[in-house]
């Protein structure tokens, strides 16, 4: 088995980047995993049923993705590139480039280090409810994000999270520690990753 780092992510509404990612354990090659997430970042995407582009602005897109394979530090020592573009289909007014939808990484351990998130593009206004994500969203990203840990699991691969290069504080676990992931679920409360628009120079009237 082999540890690596998927990563996927595109523009956003205001021109601003994103990009989130997973590491994953797999006994699959680097290439065919490319071709496994291409599948799954496009059924995630794009699906009839759970798909979240129909959340997103139509200048929200995914244009890019790759699989890294890690060493035992967590660090990229070979990546492979894949093509793909995908395009939000709402006409919604989209929200903020800062603001974010928050992805939990669940695992039966109760531990900080046990958990991780991925922070994903806050979907159009229309999602709000009093200023959370409605039931009906929250539910479409969360059914979403397990259809992507089934297509990861379904030859045995696993998501996981890792303790970082200094272990942790009390030193009883050490650097790089995994642990599996076994649920990926959406929060209703908008997150905000503020350093996208910290460099955008504010106009005034």
């Amino acid at each position: 088995m082999t540890d690596y780092r998927i990563k996927w992510g595109g523009a956003l509404p205001g021109g601003q980047r994103w990009t989130t990612k997973l590491e994953v354990t797999s006994s699959q090659t680097e290439s065919a995993l490319l071709t496994t997430a291409e599948a799954f970042v496009t059924d995630w995407w794009s699906n009839g049923t759970y798909g979240v582009g129909s959340q997103y602005h139509s200048d929200t897109t995914v244009d890019q993705i790759q699989v890294a394979t890690l060493n035992g530090l967590m660090r990229e020592v070979t990546k492979s590139v894949g093509t793909i573009a995908l395009a939000g289909t709402s006409s919604d007014n989209p929200l903020s480039d800062s603001t974010t939808l928050v992805v939990l990484k669940r695992s039966n351990g109760l531990q900080r280090f046990q958990r991780g998130f991925m922070s994903l593009p806050a979907p159009v206004e229309g999602v709000l409810s009093g200023g959370l994500y409605t039931t009906t969203v929250r539910n479409r990203f969360g059914s979403a994000a397990e259809a992507v840990r089934s297509a990861i699991g379904a030859d045995g691969s696993t998501i996981f999270v890792y303790v970082g290069k200094k272990g942790t504080k009390e030193g009883l676990v050490p650097p790089y520690t995994k642990t599996v992931i076994l649920k990926l679920s959406a929060s209703n409360k908008p997150g905000t990753r503020r350093q996208r628009t910290r460099s955008q120079t504010p106009s005034y009237s």
